[in-house]
């Protein structure tokens, strides 16, 4: 097929140095492409001696499209040595991910077991101090024995915190308590506070809705006042609000 092809010398100058360029790209992967900027000068300068133009231009042209083929070449080289430096980088990163996400399971399960550990043990606290204080008395000789009143308006979730407080007071003190949804008087609403511990002029039962809300036994606002016109100390009001109106 190339028989007689030395009696054309472009055509061997152009397969000679495309040759030459092809042999260069096959090692330039593997070695520093510096040493190889002399060789491809001379190459050029190969071309630029040629007496025919158009010769000249074809056999740069053949020699672009042979550099394209080699910086592919050794794009493709260098991407397939990275490739496993990039694999190990991101496996590195995957393996750093889930122990991060094991170690913030983690601390999230100490942290809700902290907070219950918390909430158990106010409400425990709670619980001691109705029982202690379930032997308050008031009268002459301690004969008298709280009275407790819970008032609601019977609708909505109001009923069943007015049934929550009696069943509380009603398995740690001894008090009798009488539910009352008759809302009379009317009852107001409040932003501050759900529940209100009323009691009379010396305000003997601040220590138990202080019970209440520290040990959060109802899981609202708890407050307390006193009525300074009552002198039924012995009796504790309890008031469930009404929601405010949006």
């Amino acid at each position: 097929m190339f028989k007689g092809i030395e009696k054309h010398p472009v055509i061997s100058t152009i397969l000679a140095i495309g040759g030459a360029i092809a042999a260069i790209g096959g090692f330039w992967s593997a070695f520093s492409p510096e040493p190889l900027i002399p060789t491809i000068i001379g190459l050029v300068r190969s071309v630029v001696s040629m007496r025919s133009t158009v010769a000249a231009l074809s056999a740069l042209a053949f020699i672009a499209s042979i550099g394209v083929l080699v910086v592919v070449a050794i794009n493709a080289g260098r991407a397939r040595r990275e490739l496993p430096k990039l694999q190990e980088q991101i496996a590195r990163k995957e393996d750093e991910r889930i122990a991060l996400e094991r170690s913030r399971a983690t601390l999230n399960e100490k942290l809700s077991l902290a907070v219950k550990a918390l909430t158990d043990g106010k409400e425990r606290w709670a619980h001691e101090r109705l029982l202690m204080y379930s032997g308050l008395r008031f009268g002459d000789g301690g004969a008298v024995k709280p009275v407790v009143v819970v008032r609601f308006v019977k609708y909505g979730s109001d009923y069943q915190l007015a049934k929550l407080i009696e069943k509380i007071l009603g398995d740690f003190t001894s008090w009798e308590v009488t539910l009352d949804h008759a809302n009379s008087p009317v009852l107001p609403p409040m932003d501050d506070f759900k529940v209100i511990f009323e009691s009379g002029p010396f305000r003997s039962f601040d220590k138990v809705a202080f019970a209440f809300s520290d040990g959060n036994l109802l899981g609202v606002s708890v407050g307390a006042e006193c009525d300074i016109n009552r002198s039924d100390e012995h009796r504790l009001v309890i008031k469930i609000l009404p929601a405010s109106e949006a």
